[in-house]
Formats: structure tokens, sequence, C-alpha cells
């Protein structure tokens, strides 16, 4: 379970609100003080109409995979269920994590905005910059959830909103998670596994550790599996030119149906600490963690806490190839 993994989180590093005032002379504690009230009562007044109204603007979100998998579609999810007409503006390669268990979508009016991270790469949901032809999309869309008679919640717009205020609120009680294997895996589990092969920035991060030979790994997945499969965003993929075709599959693919798909089928699915971790949640998937390096991980404790209302939270960790066969020889064995 994920909770088995605390003693290899960074202590005290969590993103609470509190985590903001370090640093900050008396001054800026009273100044950041009041952002966290005004934010407070800015999302309490967005939950009240919205619940009240049944309509709401949200967005847009166009920040990391994992923290729209962690914080937006909980959310967005959580809204639908109470029968809210939500108007969203977001990435058009979330649109199939958009829907309920019966693939009926989520949204009332979804606003898509392109794929456009091979241009430039969020970080959490803030961009240095936007596509002119985004950035004509995303204004417009803010443009009527301010002059609309529904509420709106702009989480881009205001940075200290979303990361120290939204994250957090919506944990208590405003989030649900759809579980979406039944529809894009209806056979059930099959004997395979899927890895993500996450390309790296530098020979080694604190949050994902160093880089793994991944046709290595495939080569002692094929032991134990039937069908070894490399999912994930080609442009945040790893190049895998070498890769056996022996029972082994290249499916990188900007369209997560597919990775849905892949993951919903599979009985195990292996990545880097990243945002594809959290997949697993969404697919009843277990998940082995591979960290090429030494604990603590950064971010990890974050990750843990903001899957606590995440039904299926079953992972493990590796931290080396010896490790990775350990546990996939006792997953074969039970």
């Amino acid at each position: 379970m994920l909770e088995d993994l605390l003693p290899y989180i960074e202590k005290g590093e969590a993103t609470y609100a509190l985590k903001g005032y370090r640093g900050l002379n008396v001054a800026g504690k009273l100044k950041f003080t009041k952002i966290l009230v005004d934010n407070h009562n800015q999302l309490n007044s967005f939950h009240k109409k919205a619940i009240q109204l049944k309509e709401c603007y949200v967005g847009p979100f166009i920040g990391e995979f994992g923290n729209f998998l962690l914080h937006m579609l909980p959310f967005i999810s959580y809204l639908h269920k109470q029968d809210v007409k939500i108007h969203y503006c977001g990435m058009a390669n979330q649109t199939p994590f958009l829907i309920d268990e019966s693939g009926s979508s989520l949204l009332f009016e979804f606003v898509e905005l392109r794929d456009f991270f091979h241009e430039v790469r969020p970080s959490g949901n803030s961009i240095e910059f936007l596509p002119e032809d985004v950035d004509i999309q995303v204004k417009g869309f803010q443009k009527r959830g301010n002059e609309g008679l529904a509420p709106y919640l702009d989480i881009f717009s205001n940075s200290n909103l979303y990361w120290y205020s939204y994250r957090n609120w919506q944990l208590k009680g405003k989030q649900h998670v759809y579980n979406l294997s039944n529809h894009y895996g209806p056979g059930g589990k099959k004997n395979k596994a899927v890895i993500f092969p996450r390309k790296m920035s530098s020979e080694f991060t604190p949050n994902n550790g160093g880089n793994w030979d991944y046709n290595a790994i495939s080569e002692i997945l094929k032991k134990y599996f039937e069908e070894v499969v490399f999912i994930g965003h080609p442009s945040m993929s790893a190049g895998l030119d070498n890769v056996s075709s022996d029972r082994v599959t290249l499916a990188l693919s900007a369209d997560n149906k597919n990775v849905l798909q892949h993951c919903s089928t599979a009985k195990l699915v292996i990545t880097q600490h990243s945002g594809a971790m959290h997949v697993s949640g969404y697919t009843q998937t277990p998940v082995l963690l591979i960290f090429n390096g030494k604990p603590p991980i950064k971010g990890l404790d974050d990750s843990i806490r903001y899957r606590k209302n995440f039904e299926f939270r079953e992972t493990d960790i590796s931290f080396g190839y010896e490790e990775i066969e350990g546990y996939c020889e006792k997953l074969n064995g039970e």
C-alpha cells in the first residue's frame, strides 16, 4: 500500500499551506495569511453556489499529468456526482479520463486545448507561456466564466490559490474517483505488465531518481508476464529504438485512451515516481515504483497523502533490477 512507503519520504516537505510561511518575515506572514483566508473564502463561496445552482465553470487546467489525476479529476468527478453541470477548460488528452464508470462524460461543456507540451512544458498548473492560439481559447473561457451567472473557479490565474489552498481544500470531502477499468478493460486483467519509460532531464533528480535501462527491465518482465507494453506520452518518454519485438510492444501515444486501455487490462504498472503512478487509482492496477538511487524521495509524501481518498492504493517500490525481479517473482507466486 502507498502508506507503506512512508519510510522513504522527505520529512517535513509536504506542501501544506504552512510550508508557505517558511522564510517570511512578520509582514510577509501577515500578507500570506490574508491570501490564505481570501482563498478559503473564495473556494467555499464557489462550492456553495455551484451546489445551489447546479452549474459552474472550472479551469483552465493545463498542468502536469499527475496534478490532473490527483487534484482536478477527483474534484470534477465529485461535482458530477452532485449533478452539477460543469463547463471545463483543459487539455484534449484529458478527455479519456473525463467519464464515469458507464462511459458517460462528466462535463456539460469541454473547451479542449490542443496538446502543446512539445512546445512548452507545464509545472504544476503554471506555464512559462501559452502558444498564441491556446492563449486565445483560454482567455475566451475565462471571459465567459467571469461574466456568467454560474460560479467560476479560475485555478490558472492565481498560483497561490491552486498550490496552497485548492489542492488541500478539495481533499476534505470534495473528491470522488470513478473506477474506469470496467469501461476500458471489460475483459479483465491479463498476464501483462506495462511500463512508463520516463524521459529524464538529467542523470538524477530527487523526485524520480536516476536513469534505467528499460530494455533490461523488459527482459526481466518477460520471465513472468506474457506481454510487456511500453506506454506514455512520446514527448515525455525515453527513447526505445532497440526494444525487442518478442512479446514486447512499443505503444507510446499522446492519446490517453491507449494508456487507460493498457493499464485496465494489465496485472502490473511500472513507473518512476511520477504522475503516471496515479493512473492505477482509476484502473485498479497495482503499481511498482522504481527509484534508481537512495531515499528520501522528493514529493512522495504528497503522492501518498493526495491519494488518501482513492479506494485503490496498492503500491510497492524497488530500488534496483534484482528487487524488480524479486517483486515479479513474488507477484507471480501469488
